[in-house]
């Protein structure tokens, strides 16, 4: 029994060694030229189609640096307004303060004057008192006798002006002290009207500068968050463009390569007299676009010279659910400077679009949507526009070009 499990082993040996080879290393086709160069010219396709999405993502960081650098200068005007209004309240409430402590200075020197001219009132109104008392007891008989014992008109009005005027200095002077103290009295009140005037100006503007304080605050923190924003972009588009440059650098490798294999005779081909041509790419069929919105009718377009144009701004008369203009992926979706809010689609052969100035965004960053799929809207009745474009590597195109005729 062991021989003839020798034998079984030499026989399948013998098989083995004698026997064609069921695979070999050598049996592997290596690609044709035609196979290669469509390799290649898909290759090339796939990374142009990325080369364009990445210029479209750097045109429109752009964009949004100019916005944000915009934004930055107006908030940094508004804050040098604001802090100017602040030192303006700052100077006006010391100026109020320091009117008010004048105020308060006059008031107190005419308090002092009041109750100086009370005291003289006192003493002239007693010192008239005992005069009038004193004249009262003598009956004034000598003072009369005096004055009819005048030898002459003339004498006679001297002394009877002495006298009137002996008995009237001191009404005169009541009188004066009393007016003294009414105008006194009146420049209080006036005076007490001006500080209670200053005390509520000084309370509006120390509310108006405790709110430009805060506002000034607010508008800071507004300006270091956009600062910080700015910063991003700006690493976000570095990073892009490197991308970019990476890509470009690779498809022109690709295509020195192709360039340098179609240069190259081939020994084979010239021993049996045909020309070594490279066989040409299958051509796909171009991009088909359709209008980002229905109803063309009666639409208007801004700006009309078709020739050079580069862009749609098309107004609508009505609400309008806006479409992909063609199958494809959401490149961006968000806020986008002047055109508001933006939906980018990458499409295939490095095409992209842009819609904006929507209302309403139905779709994902990322989702891929199919042609005429609902993208968003525009809502409103009045001056309402579309922003459109089709874009080719990231390079804006003449839409009337790619689009059916209207």
């Amino acid at each position: 029994m062991q021989l003839n499990n020798l034998y079984s082993l030499s026989g399948l040996a013998l098989l083995l060694i004698f026997s064609p080879p069921l695979f070999s290393l050598d049996s592997e086709k290596k690609p044709t030229k035609d196979e290669k160069i469509k390799v290649d010219g898909q290759q090339i396709q796939s990374l142009q189609e990325e080369l364009g999405s990445l210029k479209v993502q750097i045109d429109f960081l752009n964009l949004k640096l100019r916005d944000t650098t915009l934004s930055q200068k107006r908030l940094e005007e508004k804050i040098s307004k604001a802090k100017k209004q602040y030192q303006t309240h700052q100077e006006n409430l010391a100026s109020l303060a320091s009117e008010s402590a004048e105020i308060n200075l006059l008031i107190e020197k005419a308090s002092n004057e009041t109750t100086s001219l009370k005291q003289k009132t006192e003493e002239a109104f007693l010192h008239l008192k005992e005069k009038l008392i004193k004249l009262h007891k003598t009956r004034q008989a000598s003072m009369i006798s005096d004055i009819f014992s005048a030898q002459n008109a003339q004498s006679f009005l001297t002394k009877y002006n002495y006298m009137r005027f002996f008995l009237d200095q001191d009404r005169r002077l009541l009188k004066r002290l009393a007016d003294n103290l009414e105008k006194i009295r009146k420049n209080v009140i006036a005076l007490e009207e001006r500080k209670q005037n200053l005390k509520s100006l000084s309370e509006q503007y120390r509310v108006t500068r405790d709110e430009l304080a805060l506002q000034t605050s607010q508008l800071l923190a507004m300006l270091k968050t956009l600062v910080l924003e700015k910063k991003l972009f700006l690493k976000r588009q570095e990073k892009i463009r490197a991308s970019s440059d990476i890509l470009e650098k690779e498809i022109a490798k690709i295509e020195q390569q192709r360039t340098t294999e179609s240069e190259n005779p081939k020994k084979q081909s010239k021993s049996k007299n045909t020309p070594d041509v490279p066989p040409k790419e299958n051509a796909s069929e171009e991009i088909r676009f359709i209008w980002p919105v229905a109803n063309l009718e009666g639409l208007e377009f801004k700006d009309e010279n078709k020739s050079s144009l580069n862009a749609l701004e098309i107004k609508l008369n009505q609400p309008a659910e806006v479409k992909a203009a063609a199958k494809g992926k959401v490149l961006f979706k968000g806020p986008m400077g002047e055109f508001g809010n933006v939906i980018i689609l990458g499409h295939s052969k490095g095409y992209s679009t842009v819609y904006g100035r929507l209302d309403e965004t139905w779709v994902g960053l990322g989702q891929t949507v199919e042609a005429e799929d609902q993208i968003g809207c525009i809502n409103g009745t009045e001056n309402i526009t579309l922003h459109f474009e089709i874009r080719m590597s990231g390079r804006r195109q003449n839409p009337y070009k790619l689009l059916p005729k209207p």
